[in-house]
């Protein structure tokens, strides 16, 4: 059987086709959405939409959020997400922005159409929203606003957003002060203005920098942690509100000591009365990331031919390649992931998703449009995208990398990887036009240099695992 080279099959967005995309269309910003700053694929509620795969857990938040609204029983009030590899934590709280705040155009998307219908719902039920990014926030800021109120603290900020002046003179004595409200003001607040969603993003960052900030013998870090667990139980006391909060999901997260501390205060005020929802989970992934690269996924067809023939040469050369590629459901993993091989999204999600300063799904997807783009301008004629096929010649590619290994290996891949001095491609031309067509010596060395980094102690690939990195 011939296969159809990928980039006859799919189609990846205009400006990864013609490598003119912004790095930080990868990087969701709710400050940057408020600020109506960033790229539009997130501050535009439509294309924002378009471009969101619904995973299994999405779906069901969403869901969860308009019964909640509508005042259906047994819907739980306070909601953390979680972000380990995959993550979509700050995906998800936009996505629960935009429903909210622009439900008309959310109206649109078929997606949201299906998640009102699954719930015998014909609309997104009225809300009042409150965002918090603690990142954006400075803890030791005043924020004016037009018509002159100043707002110092977290339930300043949360008031006045759900309902102006009106709302702020409930706590306003406490905002001036720095002193948590208490949970009766909360609900207060809750039963004038609401239903009401408080989205929370990045609650450690500000608590941390609120450490710095006296009040009396307090300080706003104090009062903040307080204040979340005020308001964890008047929403968890209300009828319709929902809460959400984003919290740091493992200790690689955290800068320092401090950081952890405040993170374990933080987690013990949740943890009494939270959901614990994760955005992304397993094989999820492979979707996530087809659909933020690609605007054109073509033939189903082409992706199952694609996965028989690999997996049928996998099955009659199985002692040459990993045990796991010998199971059946492996062929219907390289379906999910096509036009990329699993292995290559594994190696990124394994290894490098392990280093403290790769930024989880959004180096991926940073580094596979650019791995994309490269590929794609190449005109390459490969059936699938494997780990052999990241160009480290390329300087783009290169310097993505060179971020979370250090600067020093920049020489080890011009001796030894690519250029026109390096060692692979001049083998790759000792041995003959084949090779060199393929660049077997230089994809087995650009396989070799991707498994050699990681926070654990799992660098190197055995042969194994590296003729299915390039075969």
């Amino acid at each position: 059987m011939k296969l159809k080279p990928w980039i006859q099959v799919v189609e990846p967005h205009a400006d990864i086709r013609t490598g003119r995309f912004d790095e930080y269309v990868f990087a969701a910003d709710i400050g940057a959405v408020l600020a109506d700053r960033g790229a539009i694929e997130y501050r535009d509620p439509e294309l924002f939409f378009k471009k969101t795969f619904f995973t299994q857990e999405i779906s069901s938040l969403l869901g969860s959020i308009v019964l909640r609204l509508s005042g259906k029983k047994g819907i739980e009030p306070v909601v953390q997400l979680q972000t380990p590899f995959g993550g979509g934590k700050t995906h998800t709280l936009l996505a629960v922005y935009h429903l909210i705040k622009h439900k008309n155009s959310a109206m649109k998307s078929a997606e949201i159409k299906k998640i009102l219908n699954n719930n015998n719902l014909k609309q997104i039920p009225d809300a009042k929203i409150a965002i918090i990014d603690g990142e954006a926030i400075n803890a030791g800021t005043i924020r004016k606003t037009v018509e002159g109120v100043e707002i110092k603290t977290l339930w300043g900020e949360i008031a006045y957003q759900v309902g102006g002046i009106d709302a702020y003179k409930i706590i306003e004595k406490d905002d001036k002060n720095k002193i948590s409200p208490g949970s009766d003001k909360i609900a207060e607040l809750i039963k004038d203005f609401g239903p009401i969603v408080v989205l929370l993003d990045e609650t450690l960052k500000y608590l941390t920098k609120s450490s710095g900030v006296s009040v009396g013998e307090s300080s706003l870090s104090a009062q903040t942690i307080s204040f979340m667990q005020e308001m964890t139980e008047a929403f968890a006391s209300s009828e319709k509100s929902i809460l959400f909060a984003s919290l740091a999901s493992s200790t690689s997260d955290f800068s320092d000591e401090n950081e952890e501390r405040m993170f374990q205060r933080l987690s013990k005020v949740f943890g009494r009365v939270e959901t614990i929802r994760e955005p992304v989970k397993g094989e999820e992934i492979y979707e996530v990331i087809r659909k933020r690269l690609f605007e054109n996924l073509g033939d189903e067809s082409s992706a199952k031919d694609t996965a028989s023939a690999y997996w049928e040469f996998y099955q009659k050369n199985k002692e040459d390649f990993p045990r796991e590629i010998r199971e059946a459901n492996y062929k219907k993993l390289m379906e999910k992931a096509y036009p990329f091989h699993p292995e290559l999204i594994n190696t990124l999600r394994e290894k490098w998703g392990t280093i403290h300063t790769f930024q989880k799904t959004r180096g991926v997807l940073r580094l596979l449009a650019l791995v994309v783009s490269d590929l794609y301008k190449k005109k390459n004629s490969g059936a699938l995208i494997q780990t052999a096929n990241i160009n480290l010649g390329n300087p783009e590619i290169l310097s993505e990398l060179l971020k979370y290994t250090g600067r020093q290996f920049e020489g080890v891949v011009a001796s030894d990887i690519s250029g026109s001095t390096a060692k692979a491609p001049q083998i790759d031309r000792e041995l003959g036009s084949e090779y060199a067509k393929e660049s077997i010596t230089e994809g087995i060395a650009n396989s070799i240099f991707m498994h050699s980094f990681s926070a654990k102690s799992d660098n190197g690939v055995p042969e194994t695992v590296l003729r299915l990195c390039v075969l």
